[in-house]
């Protein structure tokens, strides 16, 4: 179904029926950034894009305080998705562990820029090393006013450093900020 944005203004617990098994009808989706759900189970990300090759990048959740990578569609959570064309979106079925290649979305040789601001928040950028296809780093659209968030001004979590002088946009951050 449809995803939502909700903000409260205090510390409130909401109880919700058990979630429903449903028929596993694919997610409508449009061209660019969607937020989708699971069903019942938990598959992969890489699951995920293996049945939705239209899906470019990695797909993001949001933990409360700001964006980050997802491994896994965990039932009753959202998630920001980038779509390259508008077929429907299958959520495979959960995947036994073991069962699927790991691949590593930011590699080990990359940089990282490690920013955390006043309350012990940060994020890591990556500096990317090698031929990369940097559309699939980019990142959802900003979340609302006032939330933490850090991202190259390209509106993506890893660039090339090395090609050009890059920007990063910092909102919703407590200062002092500590840059490692």
């Amino acid at each position: 179904g449809d995803g939502y944005w909700m903000n409260n203004t205090v510390i409130e617990t909401y109880n919700y029926p058990a979630i429903q098994i449903v028929p596993h009808d694919p997610i409508s989706v449009t061209i660019g950034w969607n937020m989708i759900g699971g069903y019942e189970t938990s598959p992969t990300i890489i699951a995920l894009k293996a049945a939705n090759p239209q899906i470019i990048g990695s797909v993001f959740a949001y933990n409360g305080t700001q964006y980050v990578p997802a491994t896994n569609l965990v039932p009753g959570y959202g998630y920001w998705a980038n779509v390259t064309n508008t077929n429907p979106i299958v959520i495979p079925d959960a995947i036994s562990k073991g069962s699927e290649e790991v691949v590593e979305m930011f590699k080990e040789d990359w940089g990282r820029i490690v920013i955390t601001d006043s309350r012990g928040i940060s994020t890591t950028l990556y500096a990317v090393k090698g031929e990369v296809n940097l559309d699939e780093y980019s990142m959802p659209p900003l979340p609302p006013s006032g939330a933490f968030d850090i991202r190259f001004s390209s509106q993506r979590i890893a660039e090339d450093i090395n090609s050009s002088v890059q920007s990063i946009d910092m909102v919703g951050v407590r200062y002092p900020i500590t840059v490692r």
